[in-house]
């Protein structure tokens, strides 16, 4: 692997005239579960990022509506959230599911559940906003070729939307991730991932900010000095005490930065994500598609705080 530079400084006091947003640790998060084998590390991935600060958790359970009926079935059918209370009047399906997640936790938990009737994306998005969600936690499989393109489908979809930062959880991580590798460019999305990465760190943990430069590129030393003096100035926006680093490699963004993450053994990769129009939405964009797609651990994307698409 070719490593263009390699620096390593610690996190200081943050500069005031370049604070980033997305540098604290999120207050509102939205857990979106599903019955799926990875269900256990985003219940116990949020469980951690809870503790010991008061963060408010609501869990978001998303009946798909076209695997139970149809509107020629169930004309009436014209508010799907009646439906789901309507069926659920003594709330016993929600004590159960609350029960269930404490369970899978392995501690007890008061947190909010709410059920929906509907698309997946579309509900997730919807409770997001209607929460003003710091974080949306949600499961990836990567075990099984139909299930992982349709857990893919729905994080991409709530990715795309830009409504908050996404983490998106593999079964291997259960706590808080310990190495992360960010990629990063300097435009605000990928700074917000960066220093929203560099909160959810355990206290042990690390984080590699990375640099990928186009291998068609030939960057001078000045190109490659100001790329130095941008880390450095990134890396005064973390808390105190953070262990961070700064690399430049070179190659395709997303490529490099899923390779150098199995090489060094990160959990997490953080990128940012810019706002598209129609056609770049159902893309997401490549290197965010890419790395969620590829990555072999978890990943969490992040917008620019401005862009929200509804």
């Amino acid at each position: 692997m070719s490593i263009g530079s390699d620096s390593q400084l610690t996190g200081g006091e943050p500069r005031e005239q370049v604070r980033s947003n997305g540098s604290g640790e999120p207050a509102r998060i939205l857990l979106a579960l599903d019955d799926d084998s990875v269900a256990r590390a985003a219940v116990r991935v949020t469980s951690a990022l809870a503790r010991p600060r008061n963060t408010s958790v609501t869990v978001l359970r998303v009946i798909e509506v076209a695997a139970y009926c149809t509107a020629e079935s169930f004309p009436e059918l014209t508010n799907a959230e009646d439906l789901v209370l309507a069926a659920d009047s003594s709330h016993s399906y929600r004590n159960e599911l609350l029960r269930r997640v404490a369970t899978l936790a392995g501690v007890d938990v008061d947190w909010h559940v709410v059920l929906e009737l509907g698309n997946d994306a579309r509900c997730i998005i919807r409770r997001s906003q209607a929460i003003d969600a710091d974080l949306i936690v949600m499961g990836l499989e990567h075990h099984g070729l139909f299930a992982r393109a349709l857990a893919e489908n729905t994080v991409r979809q709530v990715m795309a939307s830009g409504v908050a930062p996404v983490l998106a959880v593999t079964r291997a991580l259960e706590t808080r991730p310990t190495r992360v590798v960010a990629g990063v460019d300097f435009t605000p999305s990928s700074i917000r991932a960066a220093l929203l990465a560099g909160s959810l760190l355990d206290k042990h943990g690390s984080i590699n900010l990375v640099y990928v430069i186009p291998a068609s590129d030939s960057p001078s030393r000045s190109a490659e000095a100001r790329v130095d003096e941008d880390f450095a100035e990134l890396i005064m926006q973390f808390a105190p005490g953070t262990n961070v680093t700064g690399t430049r490699l070179y190659g395709r963004a997303a490529d490099r930065l899923s390779a150098y993450a199995e090489e060094v053994g990160a959990d997490l990769i953080a990128v940012g994500s810019h706002r598209y129009g129609l056609l770049e939405r159902i893309r997401l964009g490549s290197v965010s598609a890419a790395v969620v797609r590829d990555a072999r651990c978890s990943v969490l994307v992040a917008p620019p705080e401005s862009a929200v698409v509804t």
